[in-house]
């Protein structure tokens, strides 16, 4: 296992990424936390058809408009958590 700092900039975050997966030979990479560094990444791992684990990027849009082949959330959503909580 290997971890990055992507220092909430999403140039760094993808850099990393494109590291990991272009000279590292990484086949999956966590997501970071942070919207703005996430897209970059998620766009990268679809590009370079790799893999995308996703926990605690909660936006409903890694599983709706933006979900891919490629990404694999394990844990909530925003869809999720207003729906589950809300209709009991």
């Amino acid at each position: 296992m290997v971890s990055g700092d992507h220092q909430n900039k999403p140039d760094v975050g993808v850099n990393i990424a494109r590291q990991w997966i272009d000279q590292d030979k990484s086949t999956s990479s966590a997501t970071p936390r942070i919207p703005a560094s996430r897209w970059p990444v998620t766009n990268l791992v679809k590009e370079r058809t790799s893999c995308i684990l996703n926990s605690g990027a909660a936006t409903a849009d890694l599983t709706g408009k933006a979900c891919t082949p490629n990404t694999i959330s394990y844990t909530y959503d925003t869809y999720m958590l207003a729906n589950g909580t809300g209709k009991r």
